[in-house]
């Protein structure tokens, strides 16, 4: 078995990539090795690159087909309640997010959402339970508000 100490001097010879944000922890944990290396140095690259971009891709352009067949989601066209107000949140979050190579994707999402809790009450109740959860996680103080948006000049108040 190989002790802590070793295995975060191999991390530092690596030259492959940069461990330097996870070696720089207060107490690094090998247990969140994988996580450090995958939003930190190459591994953010690859993540971002190889992951997440294919996943966008195919996101927006699904939507988009969607909307080029049957339109928005609208309240018009709508009739459960949860979709309305789903509706009015998604037009309230586009009045504060500003940050525009991003919103192709953040809509898309929107649309999705709203697609799904209209046309599908499976999706509708495992919707309710998450907000139903989050609701009493922040109840008990489990659920931190974030005071403001961690990347400067996509939300304005």
């Amino acid at each position: 078995m190989v002790d802590k100490a070793s295995m975060l001097t191999a991390l530092q010879k690596n030259r492959r990539y940069d461990y330097s944000h996870f070696l720089n922890q207060t107490s690094p944990s090998l247990g969140n090795l994988l996580i450090s290396r995958m939003l930190t140095g190459k591994g953010r690259a690859f993540v971002v690159k190889k992951i997440k971009a294919p996943i966008e891709i195919a996101l927006v352009t699904s939507v988009r087909l969607f909307l080029k067949v049957f339109g928005p989601v609208t309240k018009e066209g709508t009739t459960k309640r949860s979709t309305h107000v789903l509706l009015d949140l998604r037009d309230e979050f586009a009045q504060h997010y500003i940050l525009e190579d991003r919103k192709a994707l953040l809509y898309s999402g929107w649309e999705l959402l709203l697609f799904e809790n209209e046309h599908d009450s499976h999706i509708e109740f495992l919707l309710n339970w998450v907000v139903r959860r989050l609701a009493e996680e922040r109840e008990k103080g489990n659920w931190i508000d974030m005071k403001e948006c961690p990347q400067e000049g996509c939300w304005k108040e």
